[in-house]
């Protein structure tokens, strides 16, 4: 028997194949036995397995309640395609620079300049959505108009601290079963898209108690849970065992077509080595949702080579940095607070380090947290204030603010307290953590490092009350990636951690110039406010951008006829209810 050791995480000595495969095959042996809901086989190595086996990391959130603690960061992308449905859905371009939205429950989307996108004299706008004829939910009740008016009653109940789009809505009306009016209080260009608006909530199942509870009561409705859940995505949920896996069927009233893979089992799978054990001996077929980090990627890349096995992609997804906690009532040492010591903490940084240490060399510095191949990077580039590494500019940094070396070169504080610092980094990323924390050491800065869990970093809580510097992620995109500094969306105690900017950064302009890029239907305007924005935050650097990270990897076994490529040229799950098996 092959005896395996150790945790599988970033920077962990990779185990061999062959020690690998054998841990999956006792994984295998041990797993849950299919019940009522399940009736799935194990796969075996003759004949592919009618149940297509799925891996993501942690268990998703398909209906978090609206007073939730937790995020949804790496909490759902797979399983919301596989279970939820919208009036639209989107996939980014390969080289993150465009979205490509396309109709999902809706026929079309609404397109400008035409009577299902208006805009007035005074600004308002209207949109106008038609769903597709005979909509259901999985149990079988109708999905109408309604369905979709109740999901944005709900969301925009001020208490569940509705999200910014929904924020410039004025109302959202039902005119027929199929016909839906968005009215909007100003421009929004990306109002035909869907967005907040575009998700529907089953009023048959939570109307009743959303009109007689308090949003508190009713935050706590079984449907927000594992065992109520009703969706109208192309597989419905059958079995869900937390912390292990979930399995569905094909949905029969599915929108787009009933899906030709019957059955899938989306198993629930935290550690990498782990998951990579049970994709190189056959037991999973697809692997999303940083279930794989690169390390592990690498090796499967490797090993299917050999044998035609899948496709596997290690294309780099986002940018890494260190953000600072800028709320006064949770930063320690309250220093962090001068930007002056953020500029040394800054430039104490070797980013070309992080690209040799954790990337062997081959890898790309960030220096914001825009993409260097969106379109108007060159301008970025131009007036973005970088912090090239320079620890003689840190010290003088530190000198300024009346930081003093000791005898054993580490600074204190103008108070003579030593000048220390928590650093944390999400989960998975402690090889990271440990080369930006000797870089600081170097420095003279003594740091303390703190291991986040993958429970800990999905709580909004805890990530919005870290006390110093916290290392974590942006996914590579266009001007949405600002808006994580919307000083208006503060996570805080007061709006239960909702808000999505957990760093506390706060600038009037930035968030003006973050209106015009969500306002603006022209897009010279949006590009022009989108530079300008990035400019200030460079300035007032509540973060260091350091390096563009292949975060993970995704995989497809060749056992599947699969799309490779989504309308966006980008390799995904876009039209699931397509896939079949080759043989």
């Amino acid at each position: 028997m092959t005896v395996c050791k150790g945790k599988g995480q970033r920077g962990a000595m990779p185990w061999s194949a062959t020690c690998l495969i054998g841990l999956a095959l006792a994984i295998v042996g041990c797993a849950p036995t299919n019940g009522t809901g399940g009736g799935a086989q194990q796969p075996s190595p003759s004949a592919p397995s009618r149940t297509l086996v799925m891996m993501t990391q942690i268990d998703p959130l398909l209906a978090p309640s609206p007073l939730a603690s937790g995020t949804s960061t790496g909490r759902g992308s797979l399983a919301d395609v596989l279970f939820t449905a919208g009036l639209s859905h989107d996939d980014q371009a390969r080289d993150n620079t465009a979205v490509t939205v396309w109709p999902q429950l809706a026929e079309t989307l609404p397109q400008l300049d035409t009577d299902s996108w208006r805009v007035f004299p005074d600004g308002r706008m209207e949109t106008t959505w038609v769903l597709r004829p005979g909509l259901t939910w999985h149990d079988g009740a109708p999905l109408t108009g309604d369905d979709v008016v109740f999901g944005w009653q709900v969301r925009n109940t001020p208490e569940y601290v509705p999200a910014g789009d929904l924020q410039l809505i004025d109302e959202v009306v039902a005119k027929d079963s199929r016909t839906v009016v968005v009215r909007w209080k100003a421009p929004y260009f990306a109002a035909g898209a869907g967005g907040s608006v575009g998700s529907p909530m089953p009023r048959h199942v939570l109307g009743e108690a959303f009109a007689q509870q308090t949003p508190q009561q009713f935050a706590s409705h079984p449907y927000f849970g594992v065992t109520n859940y009703v969706g109208a995505g192309p597989y419905r949920l059958e079995r869900w065992e937390p912390g292990s896996f979930l399995e569905g069927s094909a949905f029969d009233g599915y929108t787009l077509g009933r899906p030709s893979i019957d059955r899938i089992r989306l198993a629930i799978v935290s550690d990498k080595n782990t998951a990579l054990a049970n994709m190189l001996a056959g037991e999973v077929q697809m692997s999303f949702d940083a279930a794989l980090f690169i390390e592990q990627g690498g090796i499967l890349k490797q090993q299917w080579g050999k044998s035609n096995g899948g496709t596997v992609s290690l294309e780099a997804d986002q940018i890494r940095f260190v953000a600072f906690q800028l709320k006064k009532e949770f930063v320690n040492p309250t220093q962090i607070l001068d930007v002056r010591v953020r500029q040394a903490l800054a430039v104490a940084i070797d980013k070309r380090g992080f690209i040799d240490g954790l990337l062997g060399g081959d890898g790309y510095v960030a220096e914001t947290l825009m993409a260097p191949y969106v379109p108007f990077y060159a301008q970025i580039e131009r007036v973005a204030q970088k912090y090239p590494y320079d620890l003689q500019r840190a010290a003088q940094l530190l000198a300024d603010v009346g930081f003093s070396k000791g005898a054993d070169g580490s600074y204190r504080l103008p108070s003579g307290e030593p000048f220390s610092l928590t650093l944390m980094a999400s989960s998975g990323y402690d090889r990271e953590r440990a080369i930006l924390a000797d870089m600081w050491r170097k420095a003279g800065i003594d740091i303390k490092e703190q291991d986040v869990s993958v429970t800990q970093d999905a709580d909004r809580q805890f990530r919005a009350a870290f006390p110093a510097a916290y290392g974590t992620s942006q996914n590579l995109g266009l001007p949405g990636a600002l808006g994580r500094l919307n000083g208006r969306t503060i996570a805080t105690p007061e709006n239960r951690f909702s808000g999505n900017n957990y760093f506390g950064y706060s600038n009037p302009e930035f968030d003006r110039l973050l209106d015009v890029t969500a306002t603006s239907l022209r897009q010279d305007e949006r590009v022009a406010a989108t530079i300008e924005a990035v400019r200030i935050a460079s300035i007032d650097l509540p973060f260091v951008p350091m390096y563009l990270n292949p975060r993970s990897a995704s995989a497809f076994s060749s056992s599947l006829q699969a799309p490779t490529t989504s309308p966006a040229s980008k390799p995904g799950w876009w039209n699931i209810e397509a896939w079949k098996w080759k043989s």
